[in-house]
């Protein structure tokens, strides 16, 4: 379980940094499934944005972006996106393994 944070074009303040470790955190700990997360904050001309790679086992991978002119709004709207994409992608796995089981007992 690892977290990676990646920051172009532009220097963040540790406060910025330990939000983002958090809501990855967050994220981690919500989730079993999740081995890596990948938060990729970027500057471009007026606007921020932010890129956050979550690969999970199974080879499960989601990806989710925003931007936003504050930093933090951009960070909300990236973990909101890959949070609802997991959140969909366990649910069709767990959702799957219970049919499984009701045609096995429908069978035997």
């Amino acid at each position: 379980m690892s977290i990676d944070i990646t920051v172009r074009h532009m220097s963040i303040n540790v406060a910025t940094q330990d939000y983002a470790r958090q809501k990855a955190e967050e994220l981690m700990a919500e989730f079993e499934l999740l081995e890596h997360v990948h938060v990729i904050l970027d500057h471009q001309k007026h606007s921020t944005f932010t890129e956050v790679v979550a690969l999970a086992k199974k080879h499960i991978a989601v990806d989710g972006s925003g931007s936003s002119d504050k930093i933090v709004v951009s960070m909300d709207k990236a973990f909101s996106k890959v949070e609802k994409q997991l959140r969909k992608v366990t649910d069709k796995i767990h959702d799957h393994k219970l049919e499984m089981k009701k045609k096995l007992k429908g069978k035997a």
